[in-house]
């Protein structure tokens, strides 16, 4: 029920399919990097061999499990809960939570696009609801494209300031566009 996933199984199927070729497995968390007692990150704890000042990257120990992972990112997208909320439900540290949510919601998008491009003109036109059709008889529709723009803090940078102003809302706004099939299926969100 968190997640839209009908029972349990589907959404074990769903990470089974995610996770074929040990693909959620080869998410990289953020390295540690080890220094130095002094500081230089050249002590003893490093193992390069090159004698150079970089500290050396250990590799870290998940916090949480692949699985886990795609649950807090499909529950927070679902629910709308905030990470604030959510990291002590997984038992991670709320940084920690940002940035599982961070790299898997971007695992997700590229998958989920590769797995599922655009539909075609055709299969716009077959899935096409019958009152849609009724409502615009004469027009050929394949996208209902719009946009939105919602408030945001003003930043201190003046050029990112006037590139986020907006004369319309008379506010500093992020601006959204999206556009979606006469079905309802989202084809686009932009960056």
């Amino acid at each position: 029920q968190f997640t839209h996933f009908p029972s349990a199984e589907a959404f074990d199927a769903f990470v089974a399919c995610l996770d074929a070729g040990d693909l959620l497995s080869s998410i990289r968390t953020k390295p540690k990097r080890v220094a130095a007692a002094d500081g230089s990150g050249s002590g003893d704890e490093s193992d390069e061999s090159d004698g150079s000042s970089e500290p050396a990257l250990l590799p870290t120990r998940r916090k949480l499990s692949p699985a886990d992972a795609v649950f807090m990112v499909l529950m927070r997208l679902k629910t709308g809960l905030d990470l604030i909320d959510l990291h002590a439900l997984f038992g991670v540290g709320y940084s920690t939570a940002c940035s599982y949510f961070v790299m898997y919601v971007s695992f997700l998008r590229e998958w989920l696009e590769v797995e599922f491009p655009p539909p075609t003109k055709a299969q716009i036109l077959a899935a096409m609801p019958a009152s849609f059709k009724a409502a615009f008889p004469d027009r050929n529709v394949q996208l209902i494209i719009d946009a939105h723009e919602q408030q945001c803090e003003e930043p201190s940078n003046l050029v990112c300031r006037r590139s986020v102003w907006s004369d319309y809302k008379h506010r500093t706004t992020n601006k959204f566009l999206g556009a979606c099939t006469p079905a309802g299926a989202c084809v686009f969100v932009s960056d």
